[in-house]
């Protein structure tokens, strides 16, 4: 490589290096953007610092005359420590958190740009080099794996549709999230072999939602979806569902949906009404091509207890689907 290309190169990085510092403070996917644009984001972080170990690297190896391993401490210490305050400094702002994942991206980079290029093979044995670009290959692919599962059942999801949630596939849990433990389980079954057992906690409110999923309910008449409950399990539980737009106005309570669900032992076959919830928001109609967010919870319960949830569906008048 010529020095005139090398300079380009270097500039062009740094270019890059600078937009990708200023987007981990002001940029960022919205709350209600698809889980595979969170996870794709995510990886920014490896290619963020990757930049940035490669153009130190290629410093340190022609300023000193340190070994591979020693180059590769240092960037990795100095990683830890740049990558950890930006973490700290993002807690500070609102809206953000900070996050131990993001700094394993950070590490991840790192040892990639680290293991890229001639540099590499600069004052460090063959066996370094090849132990160390397995290692960043086999890190690199791992932090892959969220993105690969995300895009896969948002693909499943959009073909399942209206069909929600029927656990059948083994990637439908990441739909939900929640305060609870939850797991696909073949115990009980409403619809197909599989259900979702959720372990629910003695939290104040302790539940799950499907935040996850086609958001475009228009055109539906019902939410159905069925319960397991064994006899130590509540007897009752909420059910609540929120719109985009709901999260704009606070969160207001009198702004969503709720309603009680009564819970007799063994299953339990639901279906709401979606003109209810097109019609719950105190000052407004929900807007039903953008919901958010059904969720089932209970509320202080003694004891930890077990649910089963199964064969979540939109369904029309008429068409028993």
């Amino acid at each position: 490589m010529s020095s005139r290309t090398s300079f380009t190169l270097r500039i062009s990085l740094v270019l890059v290096a600078v937009i990708g510092t200023v987007l981990l403070f002001v940029g960022g996917p919205e709350g209600t953007a698809g889980r595979s644009f969170h996870d794709a984001w995510d990886l920014g972080h490896v290619l963020l610092f990757g930049i940035f170990a490669f153009l130190l690297h290629s410093v340190l190896t022609e300023r000193t005359e340190w070994s591979l391993l020693r180059r590769g401490m240092v960037l990795l210490a100095g990683t830890v420590l740049i990558g950890g305050g930006v973490e700290l400094a993002q807690s500070w702002i609102g809206g953000r958190n900070a996050s131990l994942y993001d700094l394993y991206l950070d590490m991840v980079g790192c040892l990639c740009g680290l293991v890229i290029g001639r540099n590499a093979l600069l004052r460090g044995s063959v066996f370094q080099v090849r132990m160390l670009r397995f290692m960043a290959s086999v890190l690199l692919v791992a932090s892959l794996y969220p993105l690969a599962v995300s895009a896969t059942d948002e693909a499943v999801a959009e073909r399942q549709f209206p069909v929600l949630g029927d656990f059948e596939t083994p990637f439908e849990a990441s739909r939900w999230t929640g305060i609870a433990r939850f797991e696909r389980s073949d115990a009980f079954s409403r619809s197909g072999r599989h259900s979702l057992k959720v372990r629910l906690g003695t939290e104040t409110y302790s539940g799950l939602f499907l935040t996850y999923a086609p958001g475009n309910w228009e055109g539906y008449d019902h939410i159905a979806f069925s319960i397991y409950r064994e006899g130590s399990s509540p007897a009752q539980m909420g059910c609540r569902i929120h719109d985009a737009e709901h999260i704009e106005r606070g969160r207001q309570f009198d702004d969503r949906f709720y309603a009680d669900i009564k819970l007799e032992t063994g299953w339990n076959d639901i279906v709401i009404p979606l003109a209810d919830v097109r019609h719950s928001p105190k000052a407004r109609q929900m807007d039903m091509t953008q919901v958010r967010d059904f969720g089932i919870f209970a509320a202080r319960l003694k004891e930890p207890a077990v649910i089963y949830l199964d064969h979540v569906r939109l369904m029309k008048d008429g068409s028993g689907q």
